[in-house]
């Protein structure tokens, strides 16, 4: 139902005022400066929003974001015609629960951002996105909430970034889960980035039974490897994309957890455990690379440019190099950053007489490569 202006000024006027209090104000010009709008009930703030432009809208979603109480309850369902850019930034030292309705038809672009401070990370976070318009998805997150992701069918473009390093090596199968269903909601997307905290959580995935998911469209796959993370998390995540054309690995370790994780390694510390949960140790056969006894349907047909940062040139880089070059039947290009403080040309030699399975594949090294988003459909890699 919709309100008229007379009836919308009424109800300002009604609702109880609550004070803007900041540094340095007090006594009148406290009473003076009020935060009316947020006092108003959800469906006349609807209404307010509705007669917005579209930025100064977004802009008011992010204050709401911002400025709510212990409890966060925020439902972004208004009929809002124009609303295609949303970005929500939420620090979470002060929330006990936060509950997300995301669900606008006419959103394209989604931009959330979850901040855990302290230890809210160990409460109950919900977010629902409902938006069956959506395009483009980026979530930074490391406060671990439960995802419902519901209708998005048209999006091509999804950024994850789901951060456990504040759990060590703990990751607890619901966190795993949490993630795992995300990426299930996301499977219609043809470009796919995940981070390395978020193959992180996935590498805690591979002594278990999980299912994960299947990419049917998606054709460009950007991914951040390390140490725990692994290649089997590598090989997973080939298998789930059989019409990949274009792949980039960057193999620098930065996340927290897995410079942690290299760091116990080296000093052969792999005893070491929390107190707040019971881990085994790591297991270092487990994220070593070993040849699949099948090989990923996108090798034999589809992938044609692979990009690789970060290249240190050890055994298992040397190897998987090796493998996806003997198996990659349409491979055109694959482009090497090896890293200037790990080069040796005994590497480069070796490199460059790999058999290919591409008579056409061109074998390309630099100091440092990378890649450029145009659109879903348009990623490109250089060096």
């Amino acid at each position: 139902m919709g309100y008229t202006e007379t009836e919308l000024e009424d109800s300002l006027k009604s609702e109880p005022k609550t004070p803007i209090l900041g540094k340095g104000i007090k006594g009148k010009e406290a009473n003076e400066l009020v935060d009316r709008i947020s006092d108003l009930p959800d469906h006349i703030i609807a209404q307010i929003l509705s007669f917005l432009e579209t930025e100064e809208a977004n802009m008011y979603c992010e204050i709401v974001a911002l400025q709510t109480f212990s409890d966060l309850s925020l439902f972004v369902h208004y009929q809002w015609t124009m609303l295609e850019d949303l970005t929500l930034f939420v620090l979470l030292d002060w929330i006990k629960m936060l509950n997300f309705d995301i669900s606008v038809p006419t959103l394209r672009n989604l931009h959330l951002q979850l901040k855990n401070v302290g230890n809210s990370y160990k409460k109950k976070h919900d977010v629902i996105i409902n938006t069956p318009n959506l395009e483009s998805l980026s979530i930074e997150d490391d406060s671990f909430a439960q995802y419902l992701v519901k209708n998005l069918a048209r999006v091509s473009n999804v950024d994850v970034n789901y951060d456990a390093s504040i759990l060590f090596r703990n990751v607890a199968p619901k966190h795993i889960n949490r993630l795992l269903e995300l990426l299930k909601g996301v499977s219609a997307t043809q470009l796919l980035t995940l981070h390395w905290s978020t193959v992180d959580v996935l590498g805690s995935a591979l002594p278990l039974s999980y299912t994960w998911p299947t990419y049917p469209y998606l054709t460009t796959l950007i991914m951040h490897l390390d140490s725990f993370s692994g290649w089997a998390c590598f090989l997973k995540l080939l298998n789930s994309a059989p019409r990949l054309e274009l792949l980039f690995l960057d193999l620098v370790s930065g996340s927290l957890l897995g410079m942690i994780t290299c760091f116990y390694w080296h000093e052969g510390l792999n005893d070491v455990s929390s107190d707040d949960d019971d881990s085994d140790d790591l297991d270092d056969e487990l994220y070593e690379w070993t040849p699949p006894d099948s090989v990923s349907a996108c090798l034999l047909g589809h992938l044609e440019l692979i990009g690789i940062q970060h290249f240190k040139g050890n055994k298992d880089e040397l190897k998987v190099v090796e493998y996806i070059l003997n198996k990659t039947r349409a491979l055109q290009c694959i482009m090497i950053g090896y890293d200037p403080d790990y080069r040796n040309e005994e590497v480069v030699k070796k490199l460059m007489t790999f058999s290919r399975a591409s008579k056409t594949c061109d074998i390309q090294i630099y100091q440092r490569v990378g890649y450029k988003i145009d659109s879903p459909n348009d990623v490109s890699i250089g060096g």
